[in-house]
């Protein structure tokens, strides 16, 4: 809080203003003692955001009739839901719609990003390309369009990204998509005019440079057009327009919006401009002349990062040239899509969402680090690629994942510490649980030689740390000093999530150095193991005890509230406890479902003030675990609210369903989608694979499949097919084990009455039949009748807490 403090007492030094350092007091006393208040690190961003925000306040207020993008169109429009009043507020930020889709390339370390209106932003923070038509003198721009006059899809679920607008009587398509050529990476912004009627018809299609983004206002001082075909920002290379317009101009915030100009006929508008305000914008036009059931298509090219065009080949793109170049960036996704994992199901939207946040995990992952989102997340933290890389080789990426993992030292301190941002305590079991998830997936012995150090270094670092009582005499024994939470569990708090990480993390140090044959550590690390888990667990059942509710908060001797959801990481992904065999664990499930979720979706207090994507995604990968068919009603929910290119922001609206946090494509939640449906299908617990944990009646008519492709496992790669015929089930098994399960749990829907094919190496228990690793099919005779339907998992889902125990 030194920052915010020393700014106060600035303004009371030159301003006389004598109040406000007791609001900072005080805030300091909402956090426990700690060793960082806030991480530096957070700072400039932070401090960009709300800056951002504050000039995006006062150019809307003196521009209104500009064309903003979709979501300060809607935030500042009186007659929609997602309006949002400026008045006292200092900031002005898009808490309504905050969506978009990346586009990038294989093995690229920058992504653009598309806006819900086709709105394409190419460089990281910068500015925007917008598309608008003229037809019959009307004026159609897409961020101001009605919703149902606007659709949006992928093609082949893989990062190009279609928007359809309708603008009668002609149809405008586009399509943005991403190309390597010569190690430089480049979005083409591709776009379609059709005339589907038998009339002739005329329109002026605009391409538009504008300073603004989907974060908000993005300053152009800078702005000319060259002859050649190509716009320069500042004395970069912004966009190539390979077919000449009819014509460009430009313009600034003394004259006004380009869009002003498009009627004016007069060639005296100049086509550079510079501007102060840093709202310079400009525009190239073409005249599109059409016949009956005819099209014609514009191109624009433009580098992913800013480039000096003396680097830029003119000669290169022509749109016969483009036309190759989007087949093989086509070519080149569909091979990288097919050597992950594929799945079938019967509900074909899972499979869709899959296949396409498979490809959205490539995209995002930067090689040496992989980042939690293309615009607003494009960085690195432990927390988000623990769950990043998991995602990434449970699909099938198992070398990327080891390259990423090769860097992992070099973010670790010498003391041990694999620092995100300093005062986050959760880091290092982040990321030896990430070293050691992708050892059990793989066997890798090379590769968990050469990161062991790190490993031991880090587990070292835990013990040391949770016996660190500089900052509060307080601290419960044992456990972590207060940290800071960009999980945004609360204030600076002892949290028992970055316990649980910590916990996992000794766990794993202990297997690595059994996988290693190292006894003398292996023992260290389970002896340090055993003395973490009895201090977690006394502080636990203090908790618990004095709990109304018996449910577990998020840090000790804290009330009930939504941080406590990051308690259920020691169900999942951390299998420290079993949510059916740890009643506090399932009190604690059974309270966030019943007491802090808004429809179908967790609603997360904390900041967000939204319904959290992963957050909800990984409820429901606990309720698979307590065998809660309901979870179907959330993994539904969380489908209903994905945009319509399967993204999911980091928090939702709950009234406008766009991004209210965060990236509005969220690299984590793409991550847990795939890791939700592969435990669909298939996981490991302990040393048991278990298949279809729990399937709904309404997939389990027959002729339906429900199958997994070359799946890596703990125990090796794993197919895996189930049919369902007219009263029987039918398991087909195919896999190449590097260490054999020592049983197959395969989970029926309803009771199976009898084994009607082979029984060698196969027992019928009620719903569970056990296999054997060496049997390769299974045929059950079942009463599929009795299968439990999604609709039997309805809960109060309560929109506020409990009253107190003595209320």
């Amino acid at each position: 809080m030194f920052f915010i403090k020393h700014i106060l007492n600035y303004l009371k030094r030159y301003y006389k203003i004598d109040q406000g350092t007791e609001f900072v007091d005080a805030l300091r006393h909402l956090n426990q003692p700690s060793e960082v208040t806030v991480p530096n690190e957070l700072i400039p961003a932070g401090v960009l955001m709300q800056l951002r925000g504050f000039y995006n306040l006062h150019a809307l207020s003196i521009n209104s009739d500009w064309i903003w993008p979709y979501w300060m169109e809607r935030q500042s429009n009186p007659h929609s839901e997602s309006f949002i009043p400026r008045a006292m507020s200092l900031s002005y930020i898009n808490l309504t719609h905050r969506n978009w889709t990346g586009v990038g390339v294989c093995g690229g370390t920058r992504e653009g990003v598309v806006d819900p209106r086709g709105l394409v932003t190419p460089w990281l923070q910068g500015w925007s390309l917008d598309a608008w038509l003229t037809v019959d003198g009307k004026h159609y721009f897409p961020s101001r369009m009605d919703d149902n006059k606007i659709s949006q899809q992928l093609r082949n679920n893989l990062p190009f990204v279609i928007t359809e607008v309708e603008t009668p009587p002609l149809r405008m398509f586009m399509e943005t998509w991403a190309f390597r050529d010569d190690d430089q990476d480049y979005i083409c912004h591709e776009v379609h005019v059709a005339n589907p009627t038998r009339e002739p018809q005329t329109a002026r299609l605009t391409f538009a440079l504008r300073p603004h983004n989907p974060e908000g206002l993005s300053l152009i001082f800078n702005l000319a057009y060259n002859t050649r075909g190509f716009w320069l920002i500042g004395s970069d290379l912004a966009a190539f327009f390979p077919q000449r317009p009819d014509r460009s101009i430009a313009s600034n915030h003394a004259t006004g919006d380009t869009a002003h100009f498009l009627d004016t006929a007069s060639d005296a508008i100049d086509n550079q401009t510079q501007c102060p305000s840093g709202l310079a914008n400009g525009a190239n036009s073409y005249t599109i002349q059409l016949g009956p059931g005819q099209s014609e298509r514009r191109f624009v090219v433009m580098p992913i990062e800013p480039l000096n065009p003396r680097n830029f080949s003119f000669t290169r793109f022509t749109p016969e040239k483009l036309e190759t170049i989007k087949e093989k960036a086509l070519a080149d996704w569909r091979r990288e899509a097919d050597r992950g994992v594929t799945v079938e199901l019967p509900d074909q939207r899972y499979v869709d969402a899959f296949e396409a946040n498979k490809a959205f995990l490539v995209m995002l992952n930067d090689g040496y680090e992989i980042t939690a989102g293309p615009l607003t997340y494009h960085r690195h933290w432990f927390r988000d690629a623990a769950f990043l890389l998991n995602g990434l080789g449970k699909v099938g990426y198992g070398e990327e994942v080891a390259k990423n993992l090769r860097f992992t030292p070099l973010k670790q301190w010498k003391n041990g510490y694999f620092c995100s941002q300093k005062g986050e305590w959760d880091s290092n079991g982040q990321a030896i649980w990430s070293i050691m998830e992708h050892f059990r997936l793989t066997r890798d012995m090379d590769l968990l030689r050469e990161l062991y150090p790190a490993i031991r270094r880090g587990a070292l670092w835990i013990e040391k740390k949770r016996h660190d009582i500089s900052f509060s005499k307080r601290k419960p024994r044992g456990l972590l000093p207060a940290g800071f939470s960009a999980e945004h569990l609360g204030p600076n708090d002892f949290y028992y999530w970055d316990n649980f990480w910590s916990l996992r993390g000794l766990m794993d140090a202990t297997e690595a150095a059994t996988a290693l044959d190292l006894t003398d550590d292996q023992e260290l690390f389970k002896s340090l193991e055993a003395g973490y888990r009895r201090d977690l667990l006394e502080a636990i059942n203090r908790d618990i005890e004095h709990s109304p509710v018996h449910a577990l908060p998020a840090a000790p001797r804290r009330r009930p509230d939504a941080g406590m959801i990051g308690n259920i990481a020691a169900a999942y992904p951390l299998k420290i406890v079993h949510p059916e065999e740890t009643p506090w664990m399932r009190n604690t499930l059974l309270f966030i479902r019943n007491h802090l979720f808004h429809d179908d979706g967790f609603y997360q207090q904390m900041i967000h003030s939204g319904i959290n994507s992963y957050l909800t995604l990984q409820m429901a990968q606990c309720m698979l675990m307590m065998k809660d068919i309901g979870a179907y009603k959330l993994i539904n929910y969380m489908l209903d609210l994905a945009t319509p290119t399967w993204c999911w922001p980091e928090a939702i609206h709950p009234r406008t369903r766009g991004g209210c946090m965060g990236d509005g494509h969220h690299g984590w939640a793409a991550a847990e989608w795939l890791l939700l449906v592969r435990n669909l299908i298939i996981h490991e617990q302990d040393q048991v694979l278990h298949i279809t944990p729990l399937l709904p009646a309404e997939w389990c008519h027959p002729g339906k499949r429900v199958a997994i492709n070359r799946a890596p496992t703990a125990f090796g790669v794993v197919s895996v097919l189930v049919e369902f015929e007219e009263n029987e089930e039918f398991l087909t098994i195919e896999a190449d084990w590097h260490t054999p399960p020592t049983e197959i749990h395969w989970h029926l829907p309803a009771p199976g009455r009898k084994l009607t094919g082979s029984t060698d190496g196969i027992t019928l228990e009620d719903n569970l039949a056990r296999v054997q690793p060496h049997v390769k099919n299974v045929r059950v005779e079942i009463g599929l009748e009795a299968a439990p339907s999604i609709r039997e998992g309805e809960v109060p889902g309560l929109d506020e807490l409990p009253p107190p125990p003595d209320a």
